[in-house]
């Protein structure tokens, strides 16, 4: 009888520890499933999700994925210029002589918000400007920041963008640079520009129906209009028979987030036409 009771405590004891052994190996296979299952949600997710980790954020993004072409014949014959240009860039002036013309990207609503720009501006010349000479003496001067020679030299480039942005706004500008494109292999210059607004200015928000290029600028101060920072580039180039003007921005991180696609607008561009 004693043999039969410890017989069955052994046996007892035997399945206690069985049955912990099956608790133990049960929960571990479970947390091997629950991990792996993260695991392989965590990979899956990070292939197949794109990350915005990079993207600036703003009140108004935007995203410039598709071009489209526009072309200035100029005043006279051979000063013309084209060029690609995102499509939420629209046509809103063109001068008679078809030597300006200024592009806007804005939204209506009760809070309208001005979103960029760009202007274009082909002056004629009755001598040839790419001359090798000329060109070496511009390279000399824009070469010379802090010089009299590189403030001449900059002077109208500035003044071209001044008169394209409202006074309330302070624009600042990079040394110049010289810069080649597919099309553009000399006589060109480009400064990175970027623009705030002034503070405790007050001004109307009221603007007249523009009628001219240099009158496409961001709106002023006022509690009705939406007013950013921007970011952009100033192009001068010389031509043969005209020099060429091409300024284009956008908020900071709009310009930011398509870099890519501004360096095709600014690569997309051809003189003398």
């Amino acid at each position: 009888m004693q043999q039969t009771n410890n017989q069955k405590l052994v046996s007892s004891s035997s399945d206690h520890a069985t049955n912990k052994l099956y608790s133990i190996i049960g929960l571990a296979v479970v947390l091997v499933l629950l991990i792996g299952g993260y695991l392989y949600y965590s990979n899956h997710t990070s292939k197949n999700t794109p990350t915005n980790s990079s993207q600036k954020k703003g009140a108004y993004p935007q995203t410039y994925s598709e071009l489209n072409s526009f072309s200035l014949t100029g005043a006279k014959q051979g000063t013309g210029i084209s060029f690609s240009k995102p499509t939420q860039y629209t046509l809103t002036v063109e001068s008679q002589a078809k030597d300006q013309a200024s592009f806007s990207n804005s939204l209506g609503g009760s809070t309208p918000a001005f979103l960029g720009a760009i202007h274009v501006m082909s002056l004629p010349s009755s001598t040839n400007l790419s001359s090798k000479q000329y060109i070496s003496f511009l390279n000399t001067s824009f070469s010379s920041p802090g010089k009299d020679a590189y403030k001449s030299a900059v002077a109208p480039i500035e003044q071209f963008v001044t008169a394209r942005f409202s006074p309330i706004y302070n624009v600042n500008y990079s040394s110049a640079k010289q810069l080649t494109t597919p099309s553009l292999k000399t006589g060109v210059w480009v400064l990175n520009l970027s623009a705030s607004p002034k503070t405790n200015v007050q001004t109307s928000s009221e603007q007249s129906t523009p009628t001219d290029s240099s009158q496409i600028k961001p709106p002023v101060h006022s509690s009705a209009v939406v007013t950013e920072n921007y970011k952009g580039q100033v192009l001068y180039v010389v031509g043969k028979s005209a020099t060429y003007y091409f300024l284009a921005y956008s908020t900071d991180y709009n310009w930011d987030n398509n870099a890519a696609t501004w360096q095709q607008v600014i690569n997309s561009i051809k003189i003398d036409q």
